[in-house]
């Protein structure tokens, strides 16, 4: 915490410097001003890896259909969109518990918050 707020002094000081940020400003606004910034930076690098969507998918699939994860095959993680929000798309085949072959599982999953909006399992 004590680092956070150390940054924080530091960003205020160099904008007040740069012009950016007004020194007159009370302390107490100027910490808003920096903590809106930092938020504002947060915000932008929010967004989930293709691994943590691959995982997520898997873990779906093994949790709802029971999936052997040794025997997934083919898997393709891909930027999309789906319904407007900017989604990955994953897509693989695996066997499930019913001794029935493969499968074809797809994922529709939120890039900003990693939630899955869309899932389809059809025969292979």
């Amino acid at each position: 915490m004590k680092r956070r707020k150390m940054i924080t002094l530091v960003l205020a000081l160099v904008l007040m410097a740069a012009n950016i940020l007004p020194a007159a400003v009370p302390a107490g606004a100027a910490q808003t001003s920096v903590m809106t910034l930092e938020t504002y930076a947060k915000s932008k690098s929010k967004s989930i890896s293709k691994k943590k969507a691959k995982k997520t998918a898997i873990n779906n699939a093994k949790k709802n259909y029971n999936i052997d994860k040794s025997t997934i095959r083919d898997m393709e993680i891909e930027k999309d969109k789906y319904k407007g929000k900017k989604v990955w798309e994953v897509n693989f085949e695996a066997k499930t518990g019913d001794g029935k072959g493969y499968y074809d599982f797809e994922y529709e999953i939120a890039r900003g918050s990693g939630k899955i909006l869309h899932r389809e399992k059809e025969r292979d």
